[in-house]
């Protein structure tokens, strides 16, 4: 008996593997035996470290709810649930970032690759390389998205609809005073992204300003990327009770608190 239910779980189990579906430029469905999504920290391609005299003097991280830190993720889930599944996607990932002592903020790259049914190798079904830009004159930096390169996406697309947008929810960790902090950012919305190398603009895309106090490293960068098919899903609408679910719970929260002497007194 035992033997007889461990075999249909596994069957049950392959069963779920092979009915995943990727789509490419051609709106064509393809079947995957299974995919796998991984972060890489990139060498910065130019000094992008904030050295110790330029990071904010007395800046603290704030402190965030620890119920509350994956707000974002568990919105935009939710509202995902509600909606045509099979034209939207989701990724999540996070990974720890061993050089986090050097104090170089790195660039990173998310990749997904998958293994189509009946071949032999990997595919890279999508990469997106952020980018760090610096605020030079107020201390901080900032995440941006340098690139987008699409193959195979897991929203649905269309003859008629064949572009694709994103939303990227960015949580960077930081270790300061004893502590790790996860620092909530706003969204990041890319609209009508296409099937092929979408390159940016330096400045486009690009996420809150973080100051982070002198002595802080960063230890761990979490992602989620959501993709719509926007005549399906409304991204609008994601973002919309994004920011309604934070303003109820009161969780808009300054990424840093720079300490004043007023506010000491």
């Amino acid at each position: 008996m035992k033997i007889i239910i461990t075999t249909i779980i596994q069957i049950a189990m392959f069963s779920t593997l092979y009915s995943q579906s990727v789509y490419n430029k051609d709106a064509s469905n393809k079947s995957i035996i299974f995919d796998k999504i991984n972060i890489d920290f990139v060498k910065p391609t130019e000094l992008n470290n904030i050295k110790d005299e330029s990071k904010a003097a007395g800046a603290v991280i704030a402190s965030i709810v620890p119920n509350l830190i994956d707000l974002g993720f568990k919105v935009t889930s939710d509202v995902l649930k509600k909606r045509a599944k099979k034209f939207s996607g989701e990724y999540v990932i996070e990974k720890s970032y061993l050089h986090a002592d050097t104090g170089v903020i790195p660039e990173i790259s998310f990749k997904r690759k998958i293994k189509l049914k009946g071949a032999v190798g990997l595919e890279s079904a999508l990469t997106v390389d952020f980018g760090v830009i610096y605020a030079d004159n107020v201390g901080g930096f900032m995440f941006i998205i340098k690139s987008i390169v699409l193959n195979y996406s897991k929203a649905k697309v269309t003859g008629n609809s064949k572009r694709l947008d994103y939303i990227f929810e960015i949580k960077p960790t930081f270790y300061y005073n004893g502590k790790k902090t996860k620092v909530e950012l706003y969204p990041i919305r890319i609209n009508s992204v296409e099937f092929k190398r979408n390159v940016f603009e330096k400045n486009s895309y690009r996420s809150d300003i973080i100051f982070i106090p002198k002595d802080a490293f960063l230890t761990e960068f979490s992602v989620k990327i959501i993709e719509v098919n926007p005549k399906k899903v409304n991204a609008d609408e994601i973002l919309s009770v994004f920011d309604n679910y934070s303003e109820d719970s009161k969780t808009i929260i300054k990424n840093i608190i720079v300490a004043t002497q007023s506010s000491q007194d």
